[in-house]
């Protein structure tokens, strides 16, 4: 199943226009894809679709950036991204296409250590091996830092 994933990197053609195909079926979040218009058109942002031969199976929104955060054991310095959403087709899940993606997303990145903030999907950050770092303060509410290792000795971001 996962013989031919790779990343294809969209490129919005309006700053009011997801650049994700709204017509492709089977995700669950749709509104995610429908309204990135808060992402259009700002730097270290990357909209990204992951395919298996021709089948899209995932999609993300990169972020490329400093993270300000108040979580222990976490290196701020180190050129990061946040994968800021992220969502598998649901006839794939379980499948492991989910594994494989943020994978892909990773080496694709693989100067900078990867980051997400969990929303409801903490066993699957704990599954693909991602670290949950706990806050410094007592502050409540906030979404958890999940921080996956980072790639070393790799060429970062391939050309689009």
């Amino acid at each position: 199943m996962l013989d031919d994933l790779r990343v294809n990197f969209l490129h919005p053609v309006s700053r009011w226009a997801s650049p994700f195909d709204l017509s492709v079926a089977g995700y669950a979040h749709t509104r995610w894809w429908e309204y990135v218009d808060w992402a259009l058109g700002r730097l270290g942002v990357s909209f990204l679709v992951i395919a298996n031969s021709d089948e899209e199976v995932a999609r993300a929104l990169v972020l490329e950036r400093r993270i300000e955060t108040q979580h222990a054991l976490f290196e701020a310095s180190r050129p990061t991204i946040e994968i800021d959403m992220f969502e598998v087709r649901r006839h794939l899940w379980g499948s492991g296409v989910g594994r494989g993606c943020v994978d892909l997303i990773r080496e694709t990145y693989a100067a900078h250590q990867t980051v997400a903030f969990s929303l409801d999907a903490d066993g699957f950050w704990e599954s693909i091996g991602f670290s949950r770092k706990h806050r410094l303060d007592d502050e409540v509410g906030h979404s958890p830092l999940y921080v996956a290792s980072p790639l070393l000795g790799r060429s970062s971001r391939p050309a689009e």
